[in-house]
């Protein structure tokens, strides 16, 4: 039989018997100690963890609450000690320890989560910095860009005007940041309406029949032909209306015809060559579908698919309005009457002026005065025919 004292200055000593396992242990305590004393030193005798709470049973398995006022007994009422549902407060506790583990792994996870987001947080930082600077960086060049052209339009205008001292405003590019594509031609190539280049050879495009037919139809998709293959399909739309045969035009005229007219049409946002072949294979797409070859004589057509060709000739990107307001040179030439119309089917005609373009010489003159007067809107009508 073994035994532990617990020393203390405070009331009586009190002895107790408790059976662990086989054994019968004898434990006295002072009556003035606490409780928790009480715990441990039963917690020492049955070599428990300090700081456990033990359970003690009567023989007759009755709960024995451990407290200093507990009753006395003998060896043989010894108390049992309850194995099973001893519990544990502090470094023991299982249930507490997975708690506290499991909420420590969860603050570090958030933890982790916010550390990670300030790390993104700071590379969007950069990355968005970098941008920045990179697109500042692109409109310096581009405004750099649009001054040296202004000063060489300027210049141009002031070499090409020096006489008159008067310079055509009209001509000189949008105040405006554009992409360096968008850029129109120079002031002085802007007043050059002849042929500035040899024709493109044709010949190495072959139309096929699956082309031919979407060309005929309104919803053909002009995006994804070159200027060169632009030209060579605008020419197939005159053979294929019979307008060359009608017309007597051959081929190398017609050529030199269309790459002229391309010359002419500015490089605008909008208002360019790739709009004229839009136009141009719209009014075709619908002459195919209304089938008005059917209906009008081909000199009609002719006058159709040419007045498309140049409805937007050296367009110079603002519109009449503007004209009119800024008194420029085209709204004082027309005094203010459709400014940009007047000035489209000019070129147009200083275009066919050069006998190397000029794809109505082969008819007679009066013919010519009733295409010219059709085609300017000058009183001439389309006829149908019954």
């Amino acid at each position: 039989m073994g035994s532990a004292v617990t020393k203390g200055s405070r009331g009586t000593n009190k002895t107790i018997f408790i059976k662990v396992g086989n054994n019968v242990q004898k434990v006295t305590f002072s009556s003035g100690c606490s409780s928790r004393e009480v715990h441990d030193q039963l917690a020492a005798v049955c070599s428990l963890p300090r700081g456990s709470t033990v359970l003690l049973k009567d023989k007759h398995g009755a709960h024995i609450t451990v407290s200093p006022a507990m009753k006395k007994n003998s060896a043989q009422d010894a108390f049992i000690l309850d194995t099973q549902t001893f519990r544990q407060k502090g470094g023991g506790g299982g249930d507490r320890d997975d708690t506290v583990t499991n909420t420590v792994a969860a603050v570090a996870a958030q933890l982790q989560r916010v550390f990670k987001i300030e790390e993104l947080r700071a590379d969007f930082g950069a990355r968005i910095c970098s941008l920045e600077k990179r697109l500042e960086n692109s409109k310096r060049v581009i405004e750099i860009e649009k001054f040296k052209y202004e000063i060489a339009d300027i210049r141009d205008a002031f070499l090409t005007h020096n006489k008159t001292r008067h310079i055509d405003f009209s001509r000189l590019r949008p105040a405006v940041t554009l992409p360096a594509t968008f850029f129109s031609p120079g002031t002085v190539r802007e007043h050059v309406i002849t042929l500035q280049r040899e024709p493109p050879p044709y010949t190495k495009y072959t139309l096929t029949g699956e082309t031919v037919d979407h060309l005929r139809a309104p919803t053909f998709d002009m995006w994804q032909w070159e200027p060169n293959e632009m030209l060579s399909l605008i020419e197939h739309m005159y053979a294929d209306l019979g307008i060359m045969e009608e017309f007597c035009i051959s081929p190398p005229v017609l050529r030199n015809f269309l790459v002229s007219v391309q010359e002419n049409y500015r490089n605008n946002p909008f208002h360019n060559f790739r709009h004229c072949f839009s136009v141009t294979q719209m009014m075709y797409g619908l002459i195919n579908l209304c089938r008005l070859q059917d209906k009008l004589p081909r000199k009609d057509l002719g006058v159709l698919i040419t007045s498309c060709v140049c409805h937007d000739l050296d367009h110079p990107g603002y519109n009449n309005w503007y004209q009119i307001n800024a008194r420029t040179e085209l709204a004082v030439r027309y005094n203010d009457t459709s400014p940009l119309e007047n000035h489209h089917c000019a070129v147009g005609f200083r275009v066919l002026a050069n006998p190397e373009c000029n794809i109505f010489s082969g008819v007679p003159d009066d013919v010519f005065k009733e295409l010219r007067a059709v085609g300017s809107g000058g009183g001439g009508e389309l006829r149908v025919e019954s």
